[in-house]
This record gives structure tokens, sequence and C-alpha cells, in this order.
């Protein structure tokens, strides 16, 4: 998570407090492998419910300073909970890229299971956590040193997968996530259980604290829940290539980030010359970031395109070598946003039919518009109460054309006020703005953004961005980051020359000399690629274009650059 979009984001909900339910088995282990059977018929939510139950008891009612439950028996059960545990929640937490737009009952949902996962996986590291500071553990002849890394590795896991799980929902860690997980590392370090040549096993411990810290090191607010899944993922193979260093060149204390082992915060990238304290360190993540590159470019792995541009994203964010090309500047104003591609479409679409034909001369009838008041010129005769003679001759009387004016409405809601001031509702606010760019905050509760889909903003004419990260606000909505693709945006349909008659809804934008982007269209269909030629079909014209560049390719948009073909 970036330093700016975690200073925006809120914390994760805390967890309800403890019930101290009574334990569903005896303290025995055949007792529990018996319950932990008959558990694995419930449903994932359910088995997480219990699992955090027995979790919260075993911490709150039985701590390990009691003594009332052997140690190596509690870690029997914290092991086999914690199988349990990665499994249910694993499936909890899948968020597939699908539509934009979700109900208040699918939200919710969705925020419930994040929930269960995150509050169960972290007891789990909570309950290790408590294992490692008992005297058992301290105890040189209890304990076997496998033993004690397992203890503290299977921590230091559980935390790491509750931060993904936190990332997913846009918000942050809670307070006193980063000051446990760092306690893991120094009990790591007292016990010499990073030592190579004292455990043969120091990788375990060291491999999954630095996972931890290069996951967080991720700007994670640039992807969608499931490329976090895939990032934590495959930080599994490649954390274990990051150096953590005591001491730094002072050229590069400004670009390296660090962590103080007895602090309280996320990695981040510090001015302070702290080279003498013995509890910073410094994460250099360069070798990951190269590891990366090569496997996004070894054509044995395969991946699609948005796959790679994904790890691209990753590699260049591990650089630490990102900067703003264009600086913020403070803005506030409300506006109209729409949503996704398909409804960007639909909105377009509607307004070009509000548009007055201008081949249907004034005071006649357009079968295809029925219903519109528009200016008319006829005359009107005034027929009164009273029967009309066919035979009468009538004076005609000129409609005032004050009486007959254009109404436009932009919703079903603007019928009812069409007598009334204006008065707009907007569904999300300007907060920053650049050359290039928008930091909005969506206040629609319908509508979810997504990483890597578009979003039109109402004004004069519509402008279109894509959402490149987002951040929950601490008091409603969400903050986006939003990457303008370009403005005037209009509807149009797009053919390839050898299927004129398989028309594709795209949208187009025209070139800005300002910004210096090119004519480009954006469309769902993937199958359009750079240097084939296409027809766009426009107020009734069939014109030729090539598509020259890609310039963005997401789960949800294809977007490429156009020039018109003579």
């Amino acid at each position: 998570m970036s330093l700016h979009s975690f200073n925006l984001s809120k914390p994760f909900p805390p967890c309800p407090a403890s019930s101290n339910q009574a334990l569903p088995f005896a303290i025995d282990e055949m007792d529990f492998a018996v319950w932990l059977t008959a558990l694995t018929n419930a449903d994932d939510m359910t088995k997480c419910q219990k699992i955090l139950q027995v979790l919260q008891t075993l911490n709150n009612s039985y701590p390990p300073e009691r003594s009332l439950i052997p140690g190596r028996t509690r870690l029997f059960f914290l092991e086999k909970l914690g199988t349990a545990l990665t499994t249910a929640t694993t499936m909890l937490t899948v968020f597939p890229n699908i539509a934009d737009t979700s109900s208040d009952s699918t939200a919710a949902n969705d925020m419930a299971r994040s929930e269960i996962s995150t509050w169960s996986i972290l007891e789990l590291a909570n309950a290790y956590s408590l294992l490692s500071q008992e005297d058992w553990f301290k105890k040189d002849d209890y304990y076997s040193t496998q033993e004690k890394t397992l203890i503290l590795s299977n921590g230091i896991q559980a935390m790491g997968r509750g931060l993904l799980y936190i990332y997913q929902t846009y918000t942050k860690p809670y307070v006193y996530f980063w000051h446990k997980c760092f306690q893991f590392y120094r009990l790591a370090q007292l016990y010499r259980l990073t030592d190579g040549d004292f455990n043969p096993n120091a990788l375990i411990i060291d491999n999954a604290f630095k996972r931890v810290l290069v996951f967080s090191l991720s700007n994670t607010n640039q992807f969608s829940p499931s490329e976090m899944r895939t990032i934590y993922e495959l930080l599994g193979h490649y954390a274990g290539y990051t150096s953590l260093l005591k001491s730094v060149p002072k050229k590069k204390f400004k670009g390296i980030p660090s962590i103080h082992l007895k602090g309280n915060g996320p990695p981040v990238v510090s001015g302070d010359d702290d080279n003498l304290n013995p509890d910073r360190l410094y994460i250099a993540t360069v070798t990951v970031a190269s590891k990366i590159l090569e496997a996004t470019n070894d054509r044995r792995t395969h991946y699609v395109p948005t796959d790679r541009l994904m790890l691209l994203r990753l590699a260049k964010t591990l650089m630490l070598s990102e900067q703003r090309k264009d600086p913020r500047e403070s803005a506030q104003s409300d506006c109209l946003g729409i949503m996704g591609f398909d409804n960007i479409i639909e909105f377009l679409l509607h307004k070009k039919t509000e548009k007055p034909n201008i081949t249907i001369p004034a005071g006649s009838y357009d079968p295809s518009r029925p219903g519109e008041l528009r200016d008319l010129d006829f005359e009107i005769s005034n027929t009164g109460s009273k029967a009309v003679d066919a035979n009468e001759k009538t004076t005609p009387i000129k409609a005032a054309p004050v009486a007959f004016q254009v109404v436009e409405f932009t919703g079903s809601s603007d019928i009812w006020r069409s007598g009334q001031q204006s008065n707009k509702e907007f569904n999300m606010r300007v907060v920053d703005k650049s050359a290039k760019g928008f930091g909005l905050l969506w206040t629609d509760t319908l509508v979810k953004p997504k990483v890597g889909s578009i979003v039109g903003i109402l004004n004069k004419t519509m402008t279109v961005g894509m959402i490149r990260w987002l951040a929950q606000s601490k008091e409603t909505g969400m903050f986006m980051g939003v990457e303008l693709l370009g403005r005037t945006a209009t509807t149009v349909k797009i053919t390839n020359p050898g299927y004129p008659d398989d028309e594709v809804s795209a949208i187009y934008l025209a070139g800005d000399d300002v910004t210096k982007q090119s004519e480009s269209l954006i469309f769902i269909n993937k199958g359009f690629q750079p240097s084939e030629f296409v027809f766009l079909n426009k107020n009734h014209k069939s014109i030729r274009y090539r598509l020259t560049k890609q310039l963005h390719i997401t789960s949800f948009i294809n977007h490429v650059e156009v020039i018109r073909s003579h």
C-alpha cells in the first residue's frame, strides 16, 4: 500500500469481543480430532465462526501462563486449526473480476466473508504469539528448535494471510498489527532461530517475514483482490531474494524503505540517518523485482496479457523508482459519475437519442421519438368548449413560442423536479487533480468501483478515466485514483472488415493536444489487436481506422490508440 493511499484508508473493522463459550471438546487430542472431523461438513463461513470461537476461548479462558493445557497439546490444536482455517478462508476470499455493479446485499456479504476470514486467521496468529511467550518456549529442554521454528513461522504466516485479506478490502491493518508481526521476528532473533549456523530451518522464518514486508511494499491498492492473491502467492517464491540490511550508504537513505523492530508502523521510506539503531532494518527489493521481470519475459510461463501487465506493475513498484509525473492540485467539486463500460455505453446512447434530429423540420412529428416536446411552429384552432362545425371557418391563433420548450431529463426523478430549481444529484467528489488524472471520492453504495474498470465523469461532455487504485474512506465511500483516458466521449459501433455484420459497441475518445493524447477506442473485446483495420460507424457513416497501439488492457476493458486510414 502506498503512503498516500495508506493515509487515506480507514482501518479494518475490529473483531467483536469474545463471548468466552466453553470448548466443544475435552482437552484431549482424540476428542479434539473427533470435533474437527465433524466440522468438515459445515460450510466455510460456519467453519470459520466456530474455529474463531474456539481460538478466542483458548486465548482468553486457557491462557498459556496458567498451564492448563500442555504446550505441545496446544501446538497440536493450533496446527490442525490452522490447516482448516487456511482452506476455508482461501475459499471465502475469492473475489473474481466480474461486472462493476453490485447490490447492497452482495457488498455486505463480501465484507462479512472478509471480516470472518481476517478475524479468525489473526486470532490464530494471536494464539501462536501467546504460545511463543510462555515459559515452556523459553526453556531449552521442552520445545525442540524445529518446534520453536514452527511456532514463530506459523504465526508470521498467519499475520501475512491476514494482511492479504485486509488489503483485499482496500483498508489498512488495525493498531498494533505491525508491532505483533515484528515481535515474532524479534523473538526469532533472540533465540537465534534466524541464524543458519544454529537453526537449519532459519530460512523458513526469514522468508515468511520477508514475504509480509514485500507484500506491504507492493502498493496493493493498484491491484484487484484477485490480483493481490496472485501476488501474495507469487511472493512465496520470490520474497526470499529480499535483503534485510542493518545499514545502507548515506546516498540511499531517502530511497530504501525500512522498519523499526520495536515500532508499530509499516515499511516506509524514511530520510532519517538511523544506521546506528540495532532495531532498524532496511528492505532491499531490487533483486525480487528483477526475478519477477525474468519470469515475466520467460515465454515458457505463458502468462496472459493482463497477468503480464500486473507483474510489470509489481516489478516497477518494487524497484522503488516510481515518481509522479504530474503534481497533484487540491480541488473541491461535486460531480456525477457513471461506473463501468456497459453503463457508460447505455448513458451515451440515451443522450444521443435526446439530441434533436436536424433532418426533421420544425412542427413535424418524428416517430422515432414519441412524446418529445420541442419548439413547434404551427397553428392551433381555438375551439373553446363548443362542438366544431366542419364547414365553419375559424380564426387561427398563433401559439406562443414560450409555451413549448425543449425539456431534457437526465433521470426519471428529474421529471418531478422539472418545475423546480435545478438540483442535480451527485455521487462523487473531486478531491485533487493533475494534468492526466483525478483523485475522486465515490459515495454511491450501490455501485462498487474496481481497479482496472473505467468511470465516466459528467460535465458539459463526458470525460473517461481508468481506476488505478482504491482506498476505503475513513468516513464513507471509496477513494479512487483515476488516470485520464480522454475527454469528449461518444459511443460508436466498430466492425472488422472481414465481418461487416458483427458490430461491437465502443467508446470513442477524441484526440487532445493539451494532454497530448491521440484518438482512441475503448471496448470489451480483447480480440482486436494493434496494426489491424476496423470500420468505425458513426452518424450513419463508416470510416476506416487503423489500430496503432494498445494503451491499456485489463480484465474489464481494452483501450487502443487509433488513426484514421485514408
